[in-house]
């Protein structure tokens, strides 16, 4: 049977619906929080309740403005950041998981629920022990 290369099982995985799905936030979504709630601090002080709402409302548009962009796909970033050692060892770790020929691994890759569910997981540990990225 024909084996299926490296780049066919990476665009495999890039195109399971919830890979697809996944962003990962580039800079912290902590920090975000703390300058709403910052915001919403200096508006109840300065303003009583009204000040809340205006001071949350000030600092969530102030976040959100900072933070677009800063957004991007786990397949966008599995297709384009990987140098080629990272890329071998995701697919090592892939490979590992699939106990069938290649070819019907990725039919599968595409129909098993549990086996998306575990490729998942398998990028969530990668890209947070290599990027530190959390999803």
């Amino acid at each position: 049977m024909l084996a299926c290369n490296d780049s066919e099982l990476l665009d495999a995985v890039c195109n399971i619906n919830k890979i697809k799905s996944l962003n990962v936030a580039i800079n912290s979504s902590m920090k975000s929080g703390l300058l709403v709630g910052v915001g919403a601090t200096i508006g109840g002080l300065l303003l009583g309740p009204r000040g809340v709402a205006i001071g949350s409302l000030l600092g969530g548009l102030g976040t959100s403005y900072a933070q677009h962009g800063n957004f991007r796909s786990v397949s966008d970033i599995l297709k384009n950041d990987l140098t080629q050692g990272q890329r071998a060892d995701l697919v090592s770790s892939l490979r590992s998981l699939f106990t069938m020929n290649n070819v019907i691994t990725l039919a599968m890759l595409m129909t098993d629920k549990g086996l998306q569910d575990c490729v998942l997981m398998l990028i969530r540990k990668f890209l947070k022990k290599i990027f530190n990225y959390e999803i």
